[in-house]
């Protein structure tokens, strides 16, 4: 009875000694990651030859100062034409508003004015008609006459309005929104290489520092490709690559101490800011198990409170210490 209540004993001293070891080893393995941070491709929106590079690998630049000038001598061609086009259209508009020269517009008033004279003329004719055949000293066929006359120069009259109001009004409404419109065109595509102008000098869009300079003096660049890539450093974190089973240590917004050796060991706070939504397949996760290889892990994110001074993407990062 005494040696069965031993062995039960013993069994049952085993495994909670087994259960706690696997605890204990599970959180004391070294887990190991990268100090990572955002890159950002720098790209011209044109085309265009280097003419000078303003920076250098490792240079800190804060945002909007200049990292590359490029030749502008193609755009100040592009942009003459692009005068000429809006000189050639307001012409056009010109002369669509103003349709007839002045001397046209003072030969056709001119015309419209004798025209009234003549009309005037002819009804004092036909009212002097008209009493002469009332007292019986001209036949009604005469009247007849100077009537059909007044009426004639009646629509000489009016067509010669109608030529100085057509005078006065220009072309028609189409063809002056046509006109208004090729303007527009012209003036907007100015603004367009005005707008490209700032591009001749490319610049940082954040605080970065360079990490590479993709093109040098002299190459050609075509439009959108990247010509210096900038880290942001001051937003780093640690980058890990964390097993399935170990990933129950690392809960979204718990602190977590790491070791950077390139910092001479210095300690860093951090927190879990970023849990991958699907494990990474074939990853290897560096441990301090020789020959250890996970074929699943997550990618967990260490964003620190604030970026220690000197740290460096690719630096190594040691998990020493859970809160």
């Amino acid at each position: 009875m005494n040696v069965r209540l031993k062995i039960m004993v013993f069994l049952a001293t085993f495994c909670l000694l087994s259960t706690a070891c696997e605890r204990f080893s599970k959180a004391s393995r070294f887990h190991y990651g990268e100090i990572d941070c955002d890159e950002i491709d720098v790209a011209s929106r044109l085309p265009g030859r280097i003419k000078k590079v303003l920076v250098h690998p490792g240079q800190k630049v804060k945002k909007g100062d200049p990292l590359i000038e490029f030749e502008d001598d193609i755009l100040a061609i592009k942009k003459q034409a692009a005068l000429s086009r809006i000189a050639a259209a307001e012409s056009q508009q010109k002369m669509s508003e103003d349709a007839f020269r002045p001397e046209v517009k003072a030969q056709l008033s001119s015309a419209a004015k004798a025209a009234k004279q003549q009309m005037d003329f002819a009804r004092t004719s036909l009212e002097r008609t008209k009493e002469l055949f009332k007292e019986g000293a001209v036949a009604q066929q005469t009247v007849d006459e100077v009537e059909m006359k007044y009426k004639s120069l009646i629509e000489n009259y009016n067509a010669a309005m109608s030529a100085v109001q057509l005078s006065n009004n220009g072309a028609r409404k189409e063809v002056r929104v046509t006109t208004e419109a090729l303007v527009e065109q012209a003036r907007s595509r100015l603004a367009e290489i005005e707008s490209f102008e700032k591009d001749m000098t490319l610049k940082s869009p954040v605080d970065a520092d360079v990490q590479a300079i993709m093109s040098h003096e002299g190459e050609l660049v075509p439009m959108g490709y990247p010509v210096v890539t900038l880290q942001k450093t001051e937003r780093a974190w640690v980058a890990l690559n964390i097993r399935e089973e170990d990933l129950s240590l690392f809960p979204m917004d718990r602190k977590i101490e790491v070791e950077i050796p390139g910092l001479s060991g210095q300690k860093v706070e951090t927190e879990v800011k970023f849990i991958s939504a699907m494990a990474n397949f074939a990853s290897r996760n560096q441990t301090a198990e020789r020959s250890s290889v996970d074929l699943k892990t997550f990618e967990v994110r260490l964003n620190f409170p604030k970026t220690p001074d000197g740290v460096r993407p690719g630096m190594t990062a040691r998990v020493v210490k859970f809160f």
